[in-house]
């Protein structure tokens, strides 16, 4: 074959001072010396391990990636007695992100391997295939050396013995079952009962649900007679050690991981030996990485690698092998100029970087999972509680302080601090304990209740509802999240289906409860002070309940977490929120809109967001809201529909119990009652399309679907009129309040779906975050278009003071009029508040852009139950179309 013309310089992803990895077009083209060969790269595969390289492991200036397979296109000197010859499809493994080989890595056009650790594709297998097989071979075969098994796939021991593999439907799962089977062994897999298929195709004698450990052992110990010797566990968290350390046998035995192992689990029996199997060790080559993965060049592991090379080809060609499914995504850095029929590239995806941790959660069930789920609820009940609770009893209060003009401030404090302080919760949850940070946030949630409860003037209630806003940010978050860490995604949408009941049903007995305290002998003090001992219940039995299981995020050092809580960009978000949401406020009634206050409030505004975004764009890896996640398809396009979402909700809810109440001359509590059919129609419109979602496994046509009928819903509540029959508001409300119960809640379950694990946090917290600000921005906007409309409106009719009747309460505007007059002002103020509802009209219809816009993806497919240090996931998907930068960097699923 002809020589084939070779570049200087590639695209590839290299390692960035901000622990971060961009692409280049000027990387060096490598060129191979004796015993290497140059590889022009087709597949490229993502592996747990390419996570480490954004969490401290970063090389400035290096190649990342570990595994590829493409075309041999150059050999180095001295080759004639070579088995390769240019031209060959091959697959490989490198040693990328290594300071000692900078311009070596997968993830380039172009990358140089060791020749004696290449694998030959057989016919019959696709590149895809070869690209899944670098480092999954190598740890599976390194594991087998470590546990000292008494058979080889070449030499299979006489006696058969039982060896765990725990995540045995992962890709090294499933090779190391290959291999052990061959080998004259039984291996049993533990993994999730979705995989028992795959795990039974890799010759796994018996397969057991990693979801009920104490069942599973049990089982384990009966088959194995206690007896069991050999574990390999694929996953290496504390709960899957803890689960192999309980099921090897009494006499001791043998346990490897891949990752390094949990000491707190190892001390608890000595007769058990432990290991940390880690492939890359095979190459025999200095591994210059921060510890515990770097280590010297070892020569013996070198030699065993290269036979275990080989006969892991000759097992491959003799079809003794399968490769792990596969999945495919087209690959932006590999997209250059070509011939019409050259290879297509792809980068072969795998979402085990989000799966490896759901796969080590041990679920909890039966009442325990009762009892955790209860708590979260309480704590969600009371913040969704405390929005409204205190409506009716601020007439009480203004009598009791004396401070009219405060009114505004009792709910917008503790909505501005909710609103500004919802990121923040985000990256807690995300780098410190689940548990802890919820607890204390449940604390200063009833610490600001109990200071709204005695507060002794106006000024202290308002600080009291600041406080509580700001852990009602926490809870809001976090009661979210607990439900992530408690149930499985393909079963979640039921139990987030409560949450949005939750909002429903406290919109009607917030101002009922709120009411009642304060007409009896309790006072309105105890809108606050019930708060107390429901959430002490709540903070107890999550205390004693909830285990959130060990995050790689959560075991970084504390003075990394303090840097990634990003604390200039909280600053500048705290100051911009703070600040927009005061303009707001004070516009229009405090202070004109031009007045120099308002101004001023609103540059600073402007100057403190505009920071903030510069901050997460410039410093990545520290962000409040990292790039990654803003950026991704469905999180955008949630966040915009939330924004939307929230603020039709706020303004419906706001002015609807204001058009009874001034229409239909009903009181405050008679107006709650009437929001029923909204909030019955949203309680039933959460579970149905929760049902629906887990049957169906897809989520975007109730998205589509709802987003529709709440539009349907917000232009009825534009056709109300002064004489609107009670059949008419109430139809009108039905499939307004339908399509917002399947909306509010189809977002947060497309960004679990959507993110890996240790980002649903943050991406949960931009979601609320979304929905609180278009909520708190809109009800100002509503205010200001109601206001300006019935000055307008009034102005015309003669004998009515406008100044005085916009003093007037909503149920005393037609005090001391005459009838002929009273029928103006009804018509006006109707009119009036109709332009609230066509904001919420226009608001709606907005958002349902950002419904279309959300990718389709299914519940049920887009996680593996389990996973590994291997490549692939369990399904095979090919995409077409351009390649896309998200694929070949960071995407929902993948985090190289």
């Amino acid at each position: 074959m002809e020589p084939i013309a070779i570049p200087k310089t590639q695209r590839a992803l290299i390692g960035t001072e901000r622990d971060t990895l961009e692409l280049t077009d000027t990387a060096p083209v490598p060129t191979p010396g004796k015993g290497w060969v140059l590889v022009r790269n087709v597949a490229v595969g993502l592996n747990p391990i390419d996570t480490k390289l954004t969490s401290g492991y970063t090389v400035h200036g290096a190649i990342g990636g570990f595994d590829c397979a493409g075309k041999v296109i150059a050999l180095g000197p001295d080759s004639s007695d070579s088995p390769l010859k240019i031209g060959d499809e091959v697959g490989i493994m490198v040693l990328g992100m290594n300071r000692s080989m900078p311009d070596v890595g997968a993830y380039s056009q172009y990358t140089l391997a060791q020749e004696d650790f290449i694998l030959r594709k057989p016919p019959g297998y696709s590149l895809a295939d070869m690209a899944s097989l670098g480092t999954v071979f190598m740890a599976a075969g390194l594991a087998m050396r470590r546990l000292e098994l008494p058979g080889t796939p070449l030499q299979p021991s006489p006696t058969p013995h039982y060896v765990l593999v725990y995540g045995g439907g992962t890709a090294t799962g499933t090779i190391f079952c290959q291999l052990t089977r061959l080998a004259g062994l039984l291996p049993i897999a533990v993994c999730s009962p979705n995989s028992y298929e795959l795990a039974k195709k890799s010759q796994a004698v018996e397969c057991f649900d990693y979801r009920d450990p104490d069942a599973s052992v049990d089982a384990i110990k009966r088959l194995t007679k206690n007896g069991l010797k050999y574990a390999f566990d694929c996953i290496g968290s504390v709960d899957s050690a803890r689960f192999c350390f309980r099921a090897i046998g009494r006499m001791g035995g043998h346990y490897e991981t891949v990752h390094v192992p949990h000491e707190a689990i190892t001390r608890t029996r000595k007769t058990v030996k432990s290991g940390f199997t880690y492939g890359l060790e095979m190459a025999g080559l200095d591994i210059d990485m921060p510890p515990p993965h770097g280590r010297p060049g070892n020569p013996e592991l070198r030699k065993f690698g290269v036979d275990l090379a080989r006969m892991l080809e000759g097992l491959l060609r003799d079809g003794k092998i399968v490769p792990h499914p596969v999945q495919r995504f087209n690959m932006m850095f590999l997209k250059r100029n070509k011939p019409p029929n050259e290879d297509e590239h792809h980068v072969v995806h795998d979402a085990r970087a989000t799966a490896e941790e759901e796969a080590a959660i041990d679920y909890p069930h039966g009442m325990k999972l009762a009892l955790i789920m209860t708590s979260a609820y309480l704590s969600m009940f009371l913040v969704a509680l405390d929005r409204l609770i205190v409506s009716t009893a601020i007439p009480k209060i203004t009598d009791e302080f004396r401070a009219v003009a405060d009114v505004g401030w009792y709910a917008s404090a503790y909505f501005m601090t909710t609103c500004a302080f919802q990121l923040m919760f985000g990256r807690l949850y995300t780098f410190f304990s689940v548990k802890i940070i919820f607890l204390i946030s449940i604390l200063i949630f009833e610490v600001g209740s109990a200071v709204c409860g005695a507060a002794p003037s106006s000024t202290a209630l308002i600080v009291g509802r600041a406080i509580a806003g700001v852990g009602s940010a926490g809870i809001y978050a976090g009661a979210v999240i607990v439900t992530v860490y408690c149930i499985p995604l393909e079963k979640r949408t039921p139990y987030q289906a409560v949450v949005a009941a939750i909002f429903g049903v406290t919109s009607v007995l917030g101002p009922l409860l709120g009411g009642a305290f304060t007409d009896s002998s309790a006072t309105w003090r105890w809108c606050f002070y019930i708060n107390l001992p429901i959430g002490a219940v709540a903070a107890a039995l999550l205390a004693f309940l909830l285990q959130v299981p060990d995050r790689a995020t959560a075991r970084l050092p504390l003075k990394e977490k303090l840097l990634r809580l990003d604390g200039p960009g909280c600053v500048m978000l705290l100051g911009g929120i703070i600040s927009l949401l005061t303009a707001l406020r004070w516009g229009g009634t405090k202070y004109p809109w031009s007045n120099g206050r308002i101004i001023a409030l609103f540059v600073v505004t402007g100057v403190c967001l505009i920071a903030f975004v510069a901050i997460q764009i410039l410093f990545p890896n520290h962000a409040t809201v990292p790039p990654h996640i803003f950026t991704q398809r469905s999180i955008a396009a949630s966040s915009f529909s939330m924004f939307c979402t929230g603020a039709t909700m706020m303004t419906t809810l706001y002015y609807l119990p204001i058009w009874f109440q001034a229409i239909k001359g009903v009181s405050a509590v008679q107006s709650g009652i009437r929001l029923l059919p909204t909030v019955v129609a949203q309680v039933i419109a959460s579970f149905v399309s929760a049902g629906g979602v887990q049957i169906i496994g897809q989520y975007m046509p109730f998205m589509l679907v709802g987003n529709a009928i709440m539009c349907v819903g917000t232009g009825l509540l534009t056709l109300l009129k002064v004489h609107t029959s009670s059949g008419e508001w109430i139809g009108y409300q039905i499939p307004y309040g339908f399509g917002l119960g399947i909306t509010l809640q189809i977002p947060l379950v497309a960004s679990q779906t959507v993110l890996p694990l240790e980002d649903v946090p943050t991406g949960t917290s931009v979601l609320i975050f979304c929905q609180l600000l278009g909520g708190a921005i809109f009800v100002s906007v509503g205010q200001n278009l109601f206001t300006n409309e019935l000055v307008r409106r009034i102005s015309v009719i003669p004998g009515v003071d406008v100044f005085n009747l916009q003093q007037e309460g909503a149920t005393r505007i037609l005090d001391g009029l005459s009838e002929s007059t009273k029928r103006l002002v009804l018509v006006a103020y109707n009119s009036s508040l109709r332009q609230a509802f066509l904001c919420g009209l226009i608001l709606s219809c907005i958002g349902y852009l950002g419904a279309v816009c959300m990718e389709w993806r299914s519940i049920k497919q887009n996680k593996p139950k389990e996973e590994t240090p291997g490549t692939e996931s369990t399904e095979t998907k090919e995409t077409a179309g351009e390649p896309v930068a998200e694929n070949a960097n960071t995407n929902g699923n993948s985090r190289a």
